[in-house]
């Protein structure tokens, strides 16, 4: 299965999930833009992704996925593939984070047996940006394992920035066996 190419003006490129629970299984969105976040889709409530792939999708922030969800949200994303998507500077634009996934969030995201190659951003995170949305007393966290993450490339953290809130990165391979942080794996930056 596979969306269509889109090109959106404002959020959301190929979906626009806002408030609903959102469940996609083997789905492909490939080539969507969007002038604002989530060149594929922007999420706001629970969210499960099951297989399928994100390429070559484009947005100011969250190349492929935006996600802003509050402290009562489920997130899930397991087993898809994340290549070449890109958060690209915009005019007047103030985040260009998040090549593949921009997360801004007051509960926990896992991402798990995922694969993240190619991602770009003209900011933070080629392949992940991650911060507490900080709206809310609950601390947002993100969970990684078991994920590929090699090969992205940022200003700054070319597999992971992590601007604030609590992430964990286990068992999951950065682009060589010396891991996050050393050269010439991708790279790491904030506290995980």
């Amino acid at each position: 299965n596979s969306a269509r190419a889109v090109i959106a003006t404002t959020s959301g490129g190929g979906v626009e999930a806002r408030g609903a629970s959102l469940a996609l299984a083997n789905l492909s969105f490939q080539n969507n833009r969007a002038a604002a976040p989530g060149g594929a889709l922007r999420a706001i409530g629970d969210l499960a992704i099951t297989g399928g792939g994100f390429t070559a999708n484009e947005a100011e922030f969250g190349g492929a996925i935006a996600l802003a969800q509050g402290s009562g949200s489920t997130i899930s994303i397991s087993d898809a593939r994340f290549d070449g998507n890109r958060a690209v500077a915009t005019p007047g634009g103030a985040d260009d984070d998040g090549g593949a996934i921009h997360a801004d969030l007051d509960t926990l995201a896992t991402l798990s047996g995922n694969s993240f190659t190619g991602n770009s951003a003209a900011g933070s995170g080629g392949a992940i940006f991650f911060r507490d949305n900080a709206t809310e007393a609950a601390v947002g966290s993100l969970g990684l394992g078991f994920n590929r993450i090699a090969g992205n490339t940022a200003a700054a953290g070319s597999g992971l920035f992590v601007a604030s809130g609590l992430a964990g990165a286990e068992n999951s391979w950065w682009g060589c066996n010396a891991g996050p942080g050393a050269a010439p794996c991708d790279r790491v930056v904030g506290p995980a």
